[in-house]
Parts: C-alpha cells; structure tokens; sequence
C-alpha cells in the first residue's frame, strides 16, 4: 500500500500497488478546504506527505502554505 498527496483533488489517497485500487484516505474527493474531523482545517491543494516511526503524518498544503500534523499512536 503506497500513499500520496492528490492535490489536483484535494486528498491523501492511498494505492494498492498489487491490484491499482486507488482509496481517499483524507479530504472529500475533488472539494477544495473540506474540514476533516476536528482538524483546524480541511486540505486545499495538497503537495506532500510524511510519516514519522510512530505514525504522526505531515501534510504540506501549498495553497494554504501550511503542514498539517496529524498526531500517530504512541
């Protein structure tokens, strides 16, 4: 499983490198600024992402010139 930002569609999708299924893992689908959850702020224009040993995800989003933490499980 490989994971990318999408930002032509404002997500963090997610591929099955074994059978090309594609899965939004964060964002709503091609809807710009949706909020996520209890998140300050929804993803605009994604443009990368990162994981640390412990999960917590990082989400550059170059529309907002802001990253995103995303706090992994300890």
């Amino acid at each position: 499983m490989s994971k990318f930002a999408d930002g032509e569609n404002a997500a963090v999708r997610t591929v099955d490198l074994a059978t090309g299924q594609v899965k939004t893992l964060l964002g709503v689908f091609g809807q710009r600024g949706i909020r996520l959850g209890q998140l300050p702020a929804g993803l605009n224009r994604p443009a990368g992402i990162a994981f640390t040993s412990t999960g917590t995800l990082f989400i550059s989003d170059q529309a907002e010139n802001t990253v995103l933490v995303l706090a992994g499980r300890p």
